[in-house]
């Protein structure tokens, strides 16, 4: 029959991102959702009316999450480009890579997007817009080093920043489809190899 309590909007959402990112989009049913939550249909249904509003409400949770979480942490802060670039990694890292779980399931928006790009224009427009908000996060990382002479002036940061998005994006599908995180311990040189950064040295 479903709970009688109340389920909050955004219970629905957190829990839809869930199934979402483990089973996908299209392997998740409105009533999974429900029977994850004790909940009818209908109630997903009075907030969401549509399964694709639902998509676009995850997608902006999952974004808001690697926003708050991994590049304001990271590039909003005090710091020179190296340590921020170091930072990104690290908070990366904690969200991303560092699970729980013996499946290592990749970035969400990422894997959003190989699952719906082509499906879903609405979806597909909503995660470009995403995309372009963290690609500016880089691009603003860039052009400070470029002004503090750590990037050759040459590098035009705009296309710099999509490589490093698409080098991200490319080692989580790579580390989720072999389940082998080796596979990012390239990522980090790669990123710098990419703008001519001199990465710190480690002891």
């Amino acid at each position: 029959m479903g709970r009688t309590g109340k389920v909050s909007k955004q219970q629905i959402i957190e829990t839809s991102a869930g199934l979402f990112h483990f089973n996908g989009y299209n392997h998740t049913s409105l009533d999974m959702i429900a029977k994850k939550l004790d909940l009818q249909k209908g109630s997903i249904s009075f907030h969401f009316p549509s399964k694709e509003d639902l998509a676009i409400a995850v997608l902006d949770y999952q974004f808001e999450k690697t926003q708050n979480n991994v590049f304001a942490k990271a590039f909003d802060g005090p710091g020179n480009p190296i340590e921020k670039v170091e930072k990104f990694f690290d908070c990366m890292n904690e969200e991303y890579f560092k699970t729980s779980s013996n499946l290592f399931l990749g970035c969400p928006l990422g894997t959003f997007s190989m699952e719906m790009s082509t499906v879903s224009n609405r979806i597909r427009e909503r995660i470009v817009k995403i995309f372009d908000s963290l690609v500016g996060k880089f691009e603003s990382v860039l052009n400070q080093a470029k002004e503090e002479g750590l990037v050759p002036e040459e590098v035009d940061t705009h296309y710099a920043a999509i490589h490093m998005m698409v080098q991200v994006q490319g080692a989580s599908l790579v580390a989720r489809t072999y389940q082998n995180l080796d596979v990012l311990q390239f990522l980090k040189q790669g990123f710098y190899n990419s703008v001519h950064l001199t990465p710190v040295e480690t002891a």
